[in-house]
Formats: C-alpha cells, structure tokens, sequence
C-alpha cells in the first residue's frame, strides 16, 4: 500500500498495472471503497486510468475487464453510490468482454456475483439493523438487476431463479408488513416474471 501511494513517477510497467490492481481489489475485499476508488483512478497510474489512457502496461489479456469490474464493485458499494460512474462502467465493461456467446456468459457470471455480493451485504445491514445503509445498497442492487434481467431472459433456469429471489428480498427488504407498499409489489411482480 505505502509503495503505491509513494510512486510520482509518470512510468508505467505491467508489475505496477497489476500491484495497483490487486491492492484496489484488497480494498474492495476489506470494504474500503473509498480507497480503492482511489487506488483505481489515481493520476497515470491507476489501473483505471491505464486502461482508458490504452497504456501499453495495461495490454495483458483481460486486464481491463478486471480492472473494470474492480471498478464497478467499487462504484456500486461506495457511500454513496457513484451510479453514473457505475453506469459508464458497465458500458465499458460490455464492450471490453466482447460481443460473442462466451463473453455474454462470462459478463452476466461478473453481474450475478456482483449481484450476490450486494445481496448478502444487504440482509447482513438488515439484520444488524443498519436500515439506512440497507436500502442504499437496496438501491444499489435494483439498479444491477435492471442492467443484468436483459441478460438473464434467456438465460438458464438457475440465473432467473436467483434473479426472480433477488427480487423477492429486495421486495422484503422494504415491505413493511401490513399494507403492502407500491415499492415493495413492484419488487415482488419482477420476482414473480422473472420465474
């Protein structure tokens, strides 16, 4: 980390492509996104911005869609949210896996366990009793599985499966009991088309 964050120079090589990598995805990994954020769009040297800037350093096979998803994870789990950054993201990472039928599978396997991750975050705020922080990652989540049920319509039964659940928690996460609220029955029609 202090390496890193003490390089000035304007540089590049592919050893200091993937240590700016792996230390954004160790932040990512201890929920600091912040920092990785910060790692990832650092001046000439982030991971990031080699990959936009087409640095030679930054030309190893599938780097710049793990930079990418890094990225996004990191957009998407900030508070709060940096949604437009998250959404020129996903556009990016769209055009980087390619168009073919493996690279489909490969991205919409990227946006499910993104999926998953926020899931799991949100019922461990829920259960905490963090609710503020629960419905911002609700937030967060509904707007992956826009992005990712395009996708998963033809995909197969255990992708709409978890989608359809998604929904479903998402709906739970803000039914308050009782009367149901438009919120929460929109949450739930997606769960019940998604089967």
């Amino acid at each position: 980390e202090s390496g890193f964050s003490t390089i000035s120079s304007e540089k590049t090589n592919p050893t200091l492509a993937i240590a700016g990598l792996f230390l954004a995805q160790a932040y990512n990994q201890e929920s600091d996104y912040n920092k990785a954020i910060e790692v990832l769009e650092r001046k000439s040297i982030g991971p990031l911005a080699l990959v936009e800037s087409n640095d030679e350093s930054a030309g190893r096979a599938g780097y710049a869609a793990t930079v990418y998803r890094t990225a996004l994870q990191s957009y998407v789990l900030v508070s709060p949210p940096r949604t437009k950054e998250a959404d020129q993201l996903t556009n990016a990472l769209d055009s980087a896996m390619g168009g073919d039928s493996e690279s489909e599978k490969k991205l919409l396997q990227i946006y499910l366990g993104l999926g998953l991750q926020l899931q799991r975050q949100l019922v461990s705020l829920r259960e905490k009793g963090e609710l503020e922080e629960a419905e911002r990652i609700a937030g967060a989540l509904d707007g992956l599985l826009v992005r990712v049920s395009d996708r998963i319509a033809g995909a197969d039964w255990k992708s709409r499966l978890w989608l359809a659940r998604a929904y479903y928690h998402l709906g739970e996460s803000v039914d308050p009991g009782g009367l149901l609220s438009p919120e929460a029955a929109g949450y739930y029609e997606k769960a019940l088309a998604a089967y």
